[in-house]
């Protein structure tokens, strides 16, 4: 197992491949199994890297056996049906693999921009904070 997911029906599922492709589909296309059920091809891949639940306003993070992380805005993945191969999500280096994806989850530093200050804008130095 890979990744697991509570379906939300106003989400898609993003799902990347160890080769840089992914693709965004509704929870839909992917039938209802019991128990006894052998599984759904999700992505025609050798490898998946990650699956994520994701709406159009979230960003990730991929991150490759190199070394290499991209941040990425989901709404540039398309929304396709379970069948199609997908879009390149990140451009790998030769030999180099996608081996895991992360929702990026948005601080209050991040949406106001600020780093180390109070309300004011004013910094302070980092013994000062200590005290």
């Amino acid at each position: 197992m890979v990744a697991i997911e509570i379906v939300n029906p106003e989400e898609k599922l993003l799902i990347a491949g160890a080769n840089g492709l992914g693709k965004r589909t509704e929870f839909d296309d992917y039938r209802v199994q019991s128990r006894g059920g052998s599984g759904i091809i999700a992505i025609k891949s050798d490898k998946v890297a990650g699956a994520l639940s994701v709406t159009d306003e979230d960003e990730i993070m991929m991150f490759t056996l190199k070394g290499q992380a991209v941040r990425s805005p989901i709404k540039d993945v398309r929304i396709t049906g379970r069948a199609a191969s997908g879009v390149k999500l990140v451009n790998l280096a030769e030999k180099d693999e996608l081996i895991g994806i992360s929702k990026v989850i948005a601080t209050e530093e991040d949406q106001s921009g600020e780093d180390d200050g109070d309300e004011t804008g004013e910094t302070f130095p980092a013994e000062a904070i200590d005290e």
